[in-house]
């Protein structure tokens, strides 16, 4: 019995370390493709005209 707990509480732990590592690797993902899309949408186009006020036609 005494080994059943030790051999769960190894996996629970062992569990919600792979846990953390996943959840990191989503936000670093995630963050990539933010900055994708950012990059992607935000031309030189767009760009000029936020910074020079000019509405394109």
């Amino acid at each position: 019995m005494h080994d059943y707990e030790e051999l769960k509480n190894s996996i629970d732990s062992k569990r919600e370390v792979e846990l953390q590592a996943l959840k990191a690797e989503i936000n670093g993902i995630e963050n990539f493709i933010e900055k994708c899309f950012k990059m992607f949408f935000e031309s030189s186009s767009a760009r000029s005209e936020r910074d020079f006020n000019v509405s394109s036609l």
